[in-house]
């Protein structure tokens, strides 16, 4: 078996028809993939590294905990993670540190592509980083990067008055899971190379927890009727088995945007037949994900591990308006036949 994992995708405007759906899509911005929260600044630094402290409590408001030179929010989303975000700062309230911290690593942060657009949301929006990532006193994987916006806030002097011993102004790195502590973080800070990592970047937090297994991670759904009948929660982890009906794959680099609110984009969609445990009855229920698909086809089995993301509606060939369950899949399994 294998596992298909999501993937990072440039946004454009797509319009579709096949199977008879009416699906809309719009364009997302590339390498700054939305977050959970009050759209951010149009300021290539509001709310990011090099910008001011007052512009993070304007984008996320009061934070849960206060420290010296350093505050932090428990609970906002990044990049679809519930995220505990640490945001240092100097005596001028210029925020010169970042850290995005987890229980566990994140299972859409599996390799380069999805580092790299968990800190664009919090990196200044004109940055671009290395592909490869390189060692240094940073940690053993750290990507260097630059932004132009950032190059009068960081300059030669203001790295040195840093401790940063390495980069050019501008220059700023990701470094993944440097700290040797039970949490995964990245760390988003200027230079690419230096001392200036703090030594506990949650002070206050609670203790992390065990890493969840993915069966804990993702329920197995007994009754796919609760989905329609509202007794499942919204973002609530669930998984099910069950046969590919239709599948559609959009051009590389589009997106379908789905759900309600259309809020959901997605690279490929696919509607799943699934048994109810214990009954001869089958609910079908829409999918929209992110991963690499080329490899699905219509028949195939497959175990998807999502979220529930509400409903799905569209037209079919009479014209008759249908509603299916509509999931969020991050990991998609296929069975062997």
């Amino acid at each position: 078996m294998r596992f298909l994992r999501r993937g990072l995708l440039l946004g454009l405007v797509l319009t579709l028809f096949a199977m008879q759906l009416s699906i809309s899509t719009l364009a997302q911005q590339s390498g700054t993939p939305a977050a959970g929260i009050p759209a951010a600044s149009e300021e290539p630094l509001g709310g990011r590294l090099g910008g001011s402290l007052a512009s993070f409590e304007a984008l996320y408001g009061p934070p849960d905990f206060t420290g010296d030179g350093l505050i932090r929010y428990d609970a906002v989303t990044l990049n679809g993670n519930p995220t505990i975000l640490v945001v240092y700062f100097d005596a001028s309230e210029v925020v010169t540190r970042l850290a995005l911290v987890y229980a566990a690593r994140p299972t859409n942060m599996p390799d380069t592509a999805g580092i790299q657009a968990a800190s664009a949301t919090v990196a200044p929006t004109d940055g671009a980083c290395e592909a490869t990532a390189v060692s240094t006193g940073f940690g053993n994987e750290v990507y260097p990067c630059h932004s132009a916006a950032l190059e009068s806030v960081f300059t030669a002097d203001r790295l040195i008055t840093l401790g940063v011993t390495q980069g050019d102004p501008g220059d700023y790195s990701v470094a993944v899971d440097p700290l040797p502590d039970a949490y995964f973080e990245l760390i988003v800070q200027p230079g690419t190379d230096g001392a200036s990592l703090a030594p506990a970047p949650v002070p206050g937090a609670p203790t992390a927890a065990a890493t969840p297994t993915l069966a804990e991670q993702y329920p197995p759904l007994t009754d796919p009727a609760a989905l329609m009948d509202g007794d499942i929660p919204l973002q609530e982890g669930l998984s099910f088995t069950g046969d590919i009906l239709t599948l559609q794959v959009a051009e590389f680099g589009m997106q379908y945007h789905l759900g309600a609110d259309e809020s959901l984009g997605a690279s490929s969609l696919f509607q799943v037949e699934v048994p109810a445990q214990g009954s001869a009855d089958a609910a079908v229920l829409f999918v929209g994900y992110n991963g690499d698909a080329s490899i699905l086809a219509i028949g195939d089995t497959v175990t998807v591990y999502g979220v529930n993301a509400g409903t799905q509606c569209f037209d079919n060939a009479r014209g008759d308006e249908i509603c299916q369950p509509l999931i969020a899949a991050d990991m998609v399994e296929q069975q062997a036949s």
